[in-house]
C-alpha cells in the first residue's frame, strides 16, 4: 500500500512537470498496475487463510461487525492476539499501540497534560486512525460527538484519538464475548453518561 501510495503520488507529481516523458510515465503507470495486482493477490491470499481456519474466520467475522473495521484492522487484531488465543485488553493494547495517554508527573515541579507516545506498531495505529476518518465523516453519533468536542474547544486529534480508544474497547469486549457488534447498544451499568455515550 505504500508503494502504491508513492507511485500514485509519482504520477500526479509528473503531470505538472514542465518537460515530460512519456515513456516515464507509461513505466510509472506499468509499476503502479503491477503493485495493485500484488495487492489484490495478497488479499486473497490473506483471505484464503483466514477462511481456511474456523477459529480465525468466526473471531474476524465478529470483528468486522463493528462499525469502522474492515479486513487490515481485523487480521491485525489477529496478529496482536497471537490467532484469537489471548484475551484482549483493550487498555494494555492501547498503550501498547500508543493511542492511550499517559500522565507526566515528577514531584510537584513538573507537569504536563496526559498525552498519547505515539510508540507501537504505526500499521495498526495507522488503520485505527483511518477507521476513526471514516467514522466521524459517515456515522451519525461519531459526528456529533465530534462536533460537541470541537464546540468546547477539544483538539481534533484529541477527539480522533478519544474514538480511536473507544473503537479499540467496543472491537476488544466482541472478540472476547463471541457476540457481534449491536449497533444501538447502550450499558446497563450505572454511572453512565447518556448523553454523547459513543458504545
Amino acid at each position: 500500500m505504500s508503494e502504491k501510495t508513492r507511485l500514485v503520488n509519482m504520477l500526479h507529481a509528473f503531470k505538472r512537470k514542465t518537460v515530460q516523458t512519456p515513456l516515464a510515465e507509461e513505466i510509472l503507470r506499468q509499476q503502479k498496475a503491477l503493485v495493485e495486482k500484488h495487492i489484490k493477490e495478497l488479499d486473497a491470499a490473506l483471505k484464503k487463510e483466514i477462511r481456511s481456519d474456523p477459529t480465525f474466520k468466526e473471531k474476524v467475522r465478529l470483528a468486522e461487525t463493528v462499525s469502522g473495521v474492515g479486513p487490515l484492522i481485523s487480521a491485525g487484531m489477529l496478529l496482536l492476539s497471537k490467532g484469537f488465543t489471548e484475551h484482549l485488553d483493550h487498555k494494555r493494547l492501547a498503550s501498547y499501540l500508543g493511542i492511550c495517554p499517559h500522565e507526566h508527573t515528577s514531584g510537584t515541579s513538573v507537569r504536563r497534560k496526559p498525552r498519547s507516545r505515539r510508540s507501537g506498531p504505526g500499521l495498526m495505529r495507522g488503520w485505527l486512525h483511518n477507521a476513526v476518518m471514516c467514522l466521524i465523516s459517515h456515522e451519525e453519533r461519531y459526528i456529533t460527538y465530534f462536533r460537541e468536542r470541537k464546540a468546547k474547544k477539544q483538539l481534533g486529534i484529541v477527539i480522533m484519538n478519544n474514538i480511536a480508544n473507544k473503537l479499540l474497547k467496543v472491537l476488544c469486549a466482541v472478540i472476547n464475548s463471541g457476540k457481534p457488534y449491536q449497533q444501538n447498544h447502550v450499558s446497563l451499568k450505572p454511572g453512565n453518561k447518556p448523553a454523547l455515550a459513543i458504545s
